[in-house]
């Protein structure tokens, strides 16, 4: 299962206030989110081209790779530029950050704001300062095994950043701070391609 499944799957919220490191509620996504000043195009090629070092990952994440993730049907109606999915070894039976990239800031809010209100799912707002977010948790299949998955998605700029944790037979979903911790070292890193 890719995670473009994840956009599509059936969520409940789990951001509750204080329950994630670096995670707070907040009532509406950031209107004040900080706008790279860098062509939408340049930003996909150096997230493809610049290698994700594990020196960036959080404690306990190593190995990763760098892989272009071309959208799909649905996210091409978001005029999504292209996709880069960073693979690593971690501590759950699949980590991993995405980006997608989209033309205009208005592009990847429309996206990003979509799945706070759709997808049949509940989603909270969230803060991973100065940026919005959204976590979510749900359960997935791949195959014939069964996942517990959670993500958190933020909105920088023309990019989403998604940190992901995917925990196999888990009955609780995937692990938050995993989640969480991705997300900001995603975010980290695509920073540090800007400046």
């Amino acid at each position: 299962m890719t995670s473009i499944a994840i956009l599509r799957a059936s969520a409940v919220i789990f951001c509750a206030m204080g329950a994630l490191t670096g995670c707070s509620l907040t009532n509406q996504p950031s209107t004040g989110t900080p706008q790279p000043s860098h062509d939408p195009q340049a930003i996909y090629n150096a997230l493809l081209n610049t290698p994700f070092k594990s020196s960036e990952l959080p404690a306990g994440f190593s190995s990763p790779g760098t892989t272009a993730n071309a959208p799909d049907e649905y996210l091409q109606k978001y005029n999504v530029l292209g996709g880069v999915e960073i693979t690593m070894k971690g501590p759950d039976a699949y980590n991993f950050i995405n980006y997608w990239i989209y033309p205009t800031t208005e592009d990847a809010k429309r996206h990003f704001e979509l799945h706070i209100s759709t997808d049949n799912a509940y989603f909270a707002s969230t803060s991973l300062a100065p940026y919005p977010a959204v976590c979510a948790e749900y359960l997935a299949s791949a195959g014939d095994a069964r996942y517990g998955a959670t993500y958190c998605k933020v909105l920088v700029g023309v990019v989403e950043v998604f940190g992901v944790s995917w925990i196999q037979n888990s009955t609780r979903y995937g692990d938050a701070d995993d989640a969480v911790q991705l997300a900001l070292a995603g975010i980290a890193h695509l920073n540090s391609l800007l400046k």
